[in-house]
């Protein structure tokens, strides 16, 4: 079985969610709605790998060795304006999607395993996921056309 790897890559997914949301709120303090929104995201990121630590600790490491899952590290990039709030954003979405979907194959794996706690974990988490993305796909939607066509 491959639980405790799965559930290890969620949770580095989910801190390089809450790093990147972090920085991505230090890079625009300029606009307070995004850095609070942002910080706020992040804390529910930072929850989430709290979370997974209970599960990774009930399931045992693999006999055989595990097989690796490189996971590229993304990051916002810091370019100021507009137009580095679009790709910050862009970048933000890709992390929050991919926490969104291994948020719901978790979610079969617990039906699968018929655990309660995990699966209301899945759950909980999940909503949350979702609204990231959502607030994410909100903010790209506002700064598009300013960001590329209005954009010095």
């Amino acid at each position: 079985m491959h639980i405790r790897s799965y559930l290890q890559l969620l949770q580095t997914r989910e801190r390089q969610l809450a790093e990147a949301l972090v920085a991505f709120a230090d890079d625009h303090t300029d606009a307070p709605d995004v850095a609070d929104a942002c910080y706020r995201l992040a804390g529910w990121s930072q929850r989430h790998v709290e979370v997974l630590d209970r599960f990774v600790a009930r399931w045992p490491a693999a006999s055989a060795p595990e097989p690796t899952v490189p996971l590229p590290p993304l990051l916002p990039a810091r370019i100021g304006g507009s137009y580095g709030l679009l790709h910050g954003l862009h970048t933000l979405w890709l992390l929050a999607q991919d926490v969104l979907l291994r948020w719901q194959v978790l979610e079969q794996v617990a039906w699968a395993l018929r655990d309660g706690e995990l699966l209301a974990a899945c759950e909980e988490a999940g909503r949350e996921a979702q609204r990231q993305v959502a607030w994410v796909r909100t903010r790209l939607a506002e700064v598009a056309a300013q960001a590329i066509v209005a954009a010095p």
